[in-house]
């Protein structure tokens, strides 16, 4: 008896996107604050790669990226990391041309010398660039502040005056109408 034919669109071809997903990984880890969907455009407008149209191959990653992305950000903190630490040995913490043209910051070696405890290092970064901003605030972001508050007076003290003006006129149309308090 003959096996029984599947139901459904059949599989596409089987296209080795591992390359795309390390760089993606690799984006990702050097830039914890873009998204996946951006790594992944950045990554396609900087090669060549195999598919119907651009938003075929940003699905097929996405759903590879499901299944293989943890694994996939793991080494790229691994590669990162020793890239880290060979860039300190010659003493130099950024490195261009990593991970698709990126630069290291001082803030993003540490959370990669982290590993996977980066969150940490993000919270004490961010506590950190608030405390700068409250010991030194900047001076036109004070001036818009109080620019703004004067424009919300303003518009308070308009409201004022015609909540004044209805009353009056309500008082006045009472008299006249012959209703008095």
């Amino acid at each position: 008896m003959s096996e029984k034919r599947k139901r459904g669109r059949p599989a596409g071809p089987a296209i080795d996107d591992s390359e795309a997903l390390a760089k993606i990984a690799d984006l990702l880890v050097a830039t914890p604050k873009i998204t996946m969907n951006a790594a992944s455009w950045t990554v396609l407008r900087g090669g060549q790669y195999k598919g119907a149209s651009d938003n075929a191959i940003i699905t097929r990653w996405r759903s590879r990226w499901l299944e293989v992305g943890q694994s996939e950000l793991v080494a790229a903190d691994r590669r990162a990391a020793k890239a880290a630490d060979i860039q300190e040995d010659a003493g130099s913490v950024s490195r261009a041309g990593y991970a698709v043209g990126s630069k290291l910051t001082s803030s993003n070696a540490a959370k990669i010398a982290m590993g996977s405890n980066w969150t940490v290092m993000d919270q004490m970064f961010r506590e950190q660039e608030r405390m700068n901003r409250l010991l030194n605030p900047d001076p036109l972001g004070i001036l818009r502040r109080i620019n703004d508050q004067q424009k919300l007076m303003d518009k308070i003290t308009e409201q004022q005056r015609l909540m004044d003006r209805i009353n009056e006129h309500q008082r006045l149309m009472d008299i006249v109408m012959g209703r008095r308090f």
